[in-house]
């Protein structure tokens, strides 16, 4: 009654019920309100059906109106429920209009069905896996609506589209365009990319000027080149070749970096990962600090905050979404791994007041190497908590949408005594990542973490 007025137009008789038409209006203009009739069945006070409009006034982002009208059908002597849906949207954005046209139909009610405590779960969408298999003549006994002309014009254009998008020729056409050489790209713009539309790959190169404007006290001005090679399948599985080289002309040291992935099973979002190579790696193994924040703070701050070690190794992943919102993840690496110290102290500006730390993190003020060389064994293990992860189910795939909780993050870590290495430590963690909205201000990201040891027996370096 707060937002409505009610009007008795007129009562008609529709086989032996008395139906009663009443006009829905809306007190205020501008209102997230209804209008139009709705029509009431006497007695028994069910709804016969409806004609409602919302319109421009009501203030919903750039619809112009929508119109609904809906019939029902009684299923037991006082239950009525759904037999037709009709609803249409007229749209007006920057001048263009368009409009859309849906049209529903119900039938084999459950009433007073009693569903199970688990049986509304976070899958919001989902797509029956013969859903795109249906012949014509399903779908002429299945529809209860006749297409309209325009309907049936766009589904022709549709196949026809279709057909031509999935030519040889057409496919070689895009791939042509797609693959036009451009100097600035490769030098300071998204890099060089080379995709093959009919083959499914595609190969990205990182631009040179980002490669080559990197710099750090350890190794000096260095030149790092990105690549990598990406092909995918009929089943959505894919297959990724990335290869990173490294040359520091402060130390003369070349690192190289090769990684193969293979993702499958995309309804369980599995895979596997080998890595290895020489390289230069923060402590901190989540890279918090990029090559680009780091070259920017040491030239212009004095400021050498990324802290780095020499690690040659070899490393096997493999994770998988176990439940809906939670994923595991497993890893072996073997490595060894040798301190580096400053070998540079160049900075464009001039701060005599100001020192460059070592690279020594437990030690800044000491150039000593920060630990001797060792060799690890290590064995992690990693559970990803979403909790409340809503998520559409395809016939091949799982689109995942995020959920409103904070993230949880638990791992363990094992280094594995054996006679080949020099480390034996049991190491713990948990961390928790939540992305704040502040309104007008922007959003902001919050992580917390908590670890500690079981075993430190031969906890040289972790």
């Amino acid at each position: 009654m707060f937002y409505y007025k009610y009007r008795l137009i007129e009562s008609f008789k529709d086989n032996d019920d008395l139906i009663h038409k009443i006009q829905v209006i809306s007190k205020r203009k501008h209102d997230n309100a209804f209008n139009g009739y709705i029509y009431i069945v006497e007695e028994d006070w069910n709804i016969h059906s409806l004609d409602l409009t919302i319109g421009r006034d009501s203030q919903i982002d750039f619809t112009d109106s929508i119109y609904i009208r809906q019939v029902h059908v009684p299923v037991t002597d006082s239950i009525r429920m759904p037999l037709s849906l009709h609803i249409t949207m007229y749209f007006k954005v920057f001048g263009f209009k368009a409009n859309t046209n849906f049209i529903g139909f119900f039938s084999d009610y459950d009433v007073n069905k009693t569903f199970s405590d688990k049986f509304f779960n976070n899958e919001v969408f989902k797509v029956e896996k013969e859903s795109s298999k249906r012949d014509s003549s399903y779908w002429d006994n299945s529809r209860q609506a006749l297409l309209t002309e325009e309907e049936v014009e766009n589904y022709y254009k549709g196949d026809s589209v279709l057909e031509v998008r999935e030519s040889e020729s057409y496919k070689d056409s895009i791939t042509k365009s797609n693959n036009e050489f451009k100097i600035k790209d490769l030098l300071w713009g998204g890099g060089y990319s080379h995709r093959n539309t009919f083959k499914k790959t595609s190969y990205n190169l990182n631009p040179l000027l980002k490669s080559m404007l990197n710099y750090n006290l350890v190794e000096g001005f260095f030149i790092n080149i990105n690549q990598s090679f990406r092909k995918s399948y009929e089943n959505r599985n894919t297959l990724i070749l990335a290869f990173s080289t490294k040359y520091s002309f402060t130390n003369k040291n070349f690192y190289y970096q090769p990684q193969i992935s293979y993702y499958f099973d995309r309804i369980n979002s599995q895979y596997i990962r080998l890595e290895g190579g020489l390289n230069s790696v923060q402590y901190n193994q989540r890279n918090p600090i990029s090559a680009f924040m780091n070259t920017y703070y040491t030239l212009l701050t004095k400021d050498n905050f990324a802290k780095f070690y020499e690690k040659k190794f070899a490393k096997m992943t493999f994770g998988r979404e176990i439940l809906n919102g939670l994923n595991a993840s497993s890893s072996l690496e073997y490595a060894r791994r040798s301190p580096l110290v400053n070998n540079t102290d160049f900075s464009i500006i001039k701060r005599d007041e100001k020192d460059f730390t070592s690279n020594n993190p437990l030690n800044p003020l000491s150039d000593n190497p920060a630990f001797a060389i060792n060799k690890t064994l290590l064995w992690t293990l990693g559970l990803t908590i979403k909790f409340g992860q809503k998520f559409a189910t395809y016939p091949d795939y799982k689109q995942r949408y995020g959920t409103k909780f904070p993230i949880i993050n638990i791992g363990y870590k094992k280094a594995i005594s054996t006679s080949f290495t020099d480390t034996d430590y049991d190491q713990w963690y948990m961390r928790m990542n939540d992305r704040l909205s502040l309104n007008n201000l922007g959003v902001s990201d919050l992580t917390v973490e908590i670890g500690g040891f079981f075993n430190t027996s031969k906890n040289v370096f972790y």
